[in-house]
């Protein structure tokens, strides 16, 4: 189901074993979960929600992760906690040795802490700003509450100083070229306080700054660019902690894969009808009723199964022969498809199988 179960899965069937322990754990390892369909379902819907870890993980220590594939391997951290819980009565040596290989002693201080730090809807890039969390750190929340509240706050102060000076006009705003100002008629100077200071003279009013205010514009205006700053520092310090347990995190997906390839041989094995091989001691081939694991899921009608008897001391040359179009070369992918099936731990489309193992 996820990228690392595919990439198993081709390996396996690109580089099979030879060693015969290897191909009998892995078919104990299908048969036990074909038989145990109350576990595979749910192994199965955990898988599905599991990301390409490696990917991920990878990005991470590379310093490239954006906040929302952060948030994509929590999720999916805690989905191998469930998985690993999920596969709790298997017994078989592979499938336990796969779970004892989940290392869930880092893992969910990993998950608490992505969920502390990132926001649950950030944006994809950090420099857009909004990717931490409120309450992570002081100064981020002072800074954000001064830009998302700066109306409010320049409302209090204009309260404060009509207030103080018992100008009932007297207004706080802001331009681009002059910041912020305390805008006072001309009527109304007399009352102006000594700590007023005069920043522009318009032809009906005086345009005033205090030190408070010039405190409070530096802080709105720069609040954005410290915000951003500290958010990208305090995202950097998260891919460091992540990227410090990344071996667990590799190794958990490795485990997933070959877990998620199993899985995948027990689906198809339950699906199409496929048996466990009989892994024979001598070079033989012997297949009854053997089916085309390909054409069978193709053809528009019945495929119609067929024996392979060959043994390499008995008779270990045959010679097909027929027509053309006559299903030769069909005959001959189809064996070496079960063959391989086998080889690579897999239950083989046939009523029965007894197959050598090839060790070059």
């Amino acid at each position: 189901v996820p990228a690392m179960g595919s990439l198993t899965l081709r390996r396996w069937l690109t580089r099979p074993p030879s060693s015969r322990d290897a191909i009998f754990d892995r078919h104990d390892a299908v048969d036990e979960l074909t038989r145990s369909r109350a576990i595979l379902e749910p192994m199965t819907a955990c898988l599905q929600k599991i990301a390409d870890l490696e990917r991920i993980a990878s990005r991470i220590t590379l310093r490239t992760a954006t906040p929302r594939e952060c948030l994509t391997l929590a999720d999916s951290l805690l989905m191998v906690g469930d998985l690993r819980e999920a596969m709790t009565p298997l017994q078989g040596p592979l499938l336990k040795a796969m779970r004892t290989r989940i290392e869930l002693s880092t893992l969910p201080d990993i998950i608490a802490l992505v969920a502390k730090t990132i926001s649950p809807t950030p944006p994809m890039l950090v420099r857009e700003g909004g990717v931490i969390a409120d309450g992570v750190d002081a100064a981020l929340d002072e800074l954000r509450s001064i830009a998302r509240d700066s109306k409010s706050v320049l409302l209090e102060i204009e309260t404060r100083e009509r207030e103080r000076t018992g100008i009932s006009s007297l207004k706080v705003r802001y331009n681009s070229v002059f910041g912020y100002y305390i805008e006072i008629s001309k009527s109304n100077l007399a009352k102006a306080p000594a700590d007023y200071i005069r920043k522009q003279t318009l032809a009906n009013a005086e345009r005033y700054i205090t030190p408070d205010l010039k405190e409070l514009e530096e802080k709105i205006v720069g609040a954005e660019e410290k915000s951003i700053a500290i958010e990208m520092r305090l995202y950097d310090e998260l891919l460091g902690a992540i990227a410090a347990v990344s071996p667990a995190i590799l190794a958990a997906a490795q485990a997933v894969g070959e877990i998620d390839a199993v899985s995948a041989l027990a689906t198809i094995a339950v699906r199409n009808r496929y048996v466990r091989p009989t892994l024979s001691e001598h070079a033989e081939i012997c297949i009854e009723d053997g089916r085309h694991p390909v054409i069978e899921q193709i053809a528009t009608e019945r495929f119609i199964p067929n024996h392979t008897n060959i043994r390499r001391d008995e008779n270990g040359i045959q010679i097909i022969t027929g027509p053309n179009m006559g299903g030769k070369s069909t005959y001959l992918r189809q064996v070496a498809l079960i063959v391989l099936l086998n080889q690579a731990g897999s239950f083989v489309p046939a009523a029965s199988a007894r197959l050598g193992i090839c060790d070059r």
